[in-house]
């Protein structure tokens, strides 16, 4: 099992059968994980799955998927019986490394294109019709040195987005490997954080919130 989430009182997982070779997404019936892919489904899961949230009433899950007609796209939604389509996929994507909601709207990171519109950089925001981006877009992006870094994860605290990963600027500023999003525009965190053996590193890969303290 490679994550859990909890949906509608149930508890739902992805994992690998290694026997059959196939990827799905499961449900908890309080012995096992039961699998409910549904063969009929116009569109299926076909690949492991790196990420999912809960979105509307759905779970909104980062995997390859497919349709009857072949097509392949990387972000679905489970809405307790059936896979559909969502936010018109996302193409050209290796990976999606984090997903949440921020103020009614699902935040999506990773190196991929948006289909459609536009292609943005590392994070997009879904707000129920279209794809938009959060203050990363092209051309301005997280980097370390000279290389784009992805985001590793992202947590609501105090009102504001925190994202964290292997990055040292953001939008050209400085950030060391932390940076806050309030919906409209990007900042630091104090000096950011570094890692405690390689300085020259600042990769930081999860966050929680806790008894109202941010943990990294």
């Amino acid at each position: 099992v490679n994550n859990l989430i909890e949906f509608r009182g149930e508890l739902y997982g992805t994992g690998y059968d290694s026997l059959t070779f196939e990827t799905y997404l499961a449900r908890w019936n309080g012995t096992d994980f039961c699998e409910i892919q549904n063969k009929n489904d116009t569109v299926q899961l076909a690949g492991s799955a790196n990420s999912f949230c809960l979105f509307e009433d759905q779970i909104v899950v980062s995997a390859k998927f497919k349709t009857k007609s072949g097509n392949t796209f990387n972000l679905a939604a489970w809405d307790g019986t059936f896979w559909h389509s969502f936010g018109n996929g996302i193409i050209n994507s290796d990976v999606i490394t984090a997903m949440t909601v921020y103020k009614g709207e699902l935040y999506v990171n990773g190196l991929y294109k948006n289909s459609p519109p536009n292609p943005y950089l590392h994070l997009s925001r879904w707000d129920g019709k279209s794809w938009k981006p959060a203050g990363i877009g092209k051309g301005s992006a997280l980097f370390n040195g000279n290389n784009a870094i992805g985001i590793s994860d992202m947590v609501v605290y105090k009102d504001q987005l925190y994202i964290t990963g292997g990055f040292d600027s953001i939008n050209h500023k400085f950030s060391r490997g932390m940076a806050r999003w309030d919906g409209t525009s990007w900042s630091n965190v104090a000096l950011g954080i570094a890692d405690p053996v390689d300085d020259s590193q600042p990769w930081w890969h999860n966050m929680i919130v806790f008894q109202d303290s941010l943990y990294v």
